[in-house]
């Protein structure tokens, strides 16, 4: 394939982060290029839970089917104490159409993205390394390199970096990016093996001496990733017999390994970088926050970085808006980034506390995790706001920059359920269509409440069914504008004129 002549951007990076915006860079009829110094996709599972805003960013393309179909559903989460069940947790609350976590190996998810990158016209340029680059008037200047120490220099007005926690775009910005280690050290395991319970759901094993975790590939595969003991060698690379000896201390459970894929021991940290923008250059993923991988939020979240950064390019491309709807990328994502690391870093404390971490006796632990467990189990509200927060479906721009209202006080008043910078709930309409569906995700969407005529610019409007105010919290007259990416950019109780998009 021909290298395109004049990109608009420069994506350096080909895991699932780069290839989403190169995806969605295709789709939007931005021209760009798309390289990885690698020689070719990831050969190993690495990242593998997914959940559902990622599959709703999927649904635009169809991509969401082919991973659908690849991976395994997961439906529910559960925790045992030494063998002893304490709870399960239902994801089937998620508010999406995809109320479920999946599993699948992040070297299945890059073959089907890049499967799909090929259907739309385009390709990943491999072997091909970011040398360095500089800021010109206008652009950027690039340096690559290619097989046989061939280099290249390109102009671009952009540059995006999503090349991992050793990001070289970064390092080039001289970003300081110094993570904070976990004391423990871990061992992960992917193989074939009979698991004694369905394949449907998570189970997390609690021990004195660490916890356990079983990721179910379906189909008989999956991973088993444990804490360490105390004392042990962080970095020694354990037999198959000891890993199964491990299991079976820790889920009273005779497994057996077989075709062993992966076995490898690692640390786990936490970092967010200080600045996902300078310049004309850009960072998403891993380039920018790495973080513990209890709640496996941490692939989606780079590419939700991708795609608050895919609708902005799109609209500046194509000349709907100006230079500034990149400003507030920084601040979203930034926000983002930080309640996801403050969420696993709550999340894997607590494993900690049960493998003797914390000054409490491990009585008073058990008991405060079965309490805790027994509340969540019990509660449906508490489960839809876990399995939320754990699908990214609740993540939200409140009080950000980019978003606001204006409102009437001799109006209806509007309530406080969908608030400027919330997703739009996924909804069934009345005539059976999904609202997912009918947001416009190339332009701006006018949801309208109101019975008179509203025609606005470059803006599709959707007139509401007025059975469908109670889910926006609307009573009266209402109007509520919708970013590319589905979240709310204005509302107000009142048309206006000329509205800020």
């Amino acid at each position: 394939m021909e290298k395109t002549e004049k990109p608009y951007l420069l994506i350096c990076g080909a895991g699932p982060t780069g290839l989403l915006l190169a995806m969605e860079m295709q789709r939007r009829g931005v021209p760009y290029r798309i390289v990885d110094k690698k020689e070719g996709p990831s050969q190993h599972s690495k990242a593998l839970g997914y959940w559902a805003r990622t599959l709703e960013i999927f649904r635009k393309t169809g991509l969401d089917r082919a991973v659908v179909d690849a991976g395994n559903p997961i439906h529910a989460v559960s925790s045992y104490y030494q063998n002893q069940k304490l709870g399960e947790v239902s994801l089937n609350q998620i508010n999406s159409p995809y109320p479920f976590g999946l599993i699948l190996p992040q070297s299945d998810l890059e073959r089907l993205m890049i499967q799909k990158l090929e259907e739309l016209g385009g390709y990943v340029e491999w072997n091909t390394r970011f040398k360095e680059a500089k800021e010109i008037e206008n652009g950027v200047e690039i340096t690559l390199s290619h097989l046989g120490d061939l280099e290249e220099t390109i102009r671009c007005p952009y540059l995006v970096g999503c090349d991992g926690a050793k990001s070289s775009v970064r390092e080039m910005l001289h970003l300081p990016f110094k993570a904070t280690p976990y004391p423990d050290a871990f061992v992960l395991v992917d193989a074939k093996f009979d698991w004694p319970r369905a394949e449907d759901q998570l189970e997390g094993h609690l021990h004195p001496d660490g916890a356990l975790i079983h990721f179910p590939f379906g189909k008989g595969r999956g991973r088993i990733l444990y804490m360490r003991k105390k004392g042990e060698d962080p970095h020694q690379l354990p037999s198959v017999a000891q890993v199964e000896q491990v299991i079976k201390e820790r889920t009273g459970e005779k497994i057996v390994l077989s075709d062993v894929e992966w076995i490898s021991p690692f640390g786990i940290h936490h970092v967010v970088s200080t600045a996902f923008r300078k310049g004309r250059t850009l960072l998403c993923g891993d380039a920018v926050h790495v973080h513990s991988p209890a709640g496996g939020q941490g692939a989606n979240t780079g590419m939700q970085d991708a795609y608050n950064l895919a609708w902005r390019l799109g609209l500046l491309y194509h000349k709907r808006a100006d230079e500034s709807i990149l400003d507030t990328y920084e601040e979203e994502r930034m926000k983002v980034a930080k309640e996801v690391v403050a969420f696993s870093d709550q999340l894997t404390k607590s494993i900690e506390m049960i493998g003797g971490r914390t000054f409490l006796p491990k009585a008073v632990v058990k008991l405060l995790f079965r309490l805790g467990l027994k509340s969540l189990s019990h509660s449906k509200k508490l489960q839809e706001l876990f399995s939320n927060k754990l699908a990214e479906i609740s993540v939200n721009y409140r009080g950000t920059s980019g978003v606001s209202e204006t409102v009437d006080e001799a109006a209806p008043r509007l309530s406080q359920k969908l608030l400027p910078g919330d997703l739009v709930p996924h909804l069934r309409l009345p005539n059976g269509e999904e609202l997912i569906d009918l947001l416009d995700d190339q332009q701006y969407t006018l949801l309208v409440f109101s019975t008179k005529k509203v025609e606005v610019e470059n803006v599709r409007i959707l007139v509401m069914d007025p059975s469908t105010k109670e889910h926006f919290g609307v009573t009266g007259e209402a109007f509520f504008l919708v970013r590319p990416d589905r979240y709310i950019a204005y509302r107000s109780n009142y048309f206006l004129d000329k509205l800020p998009c």
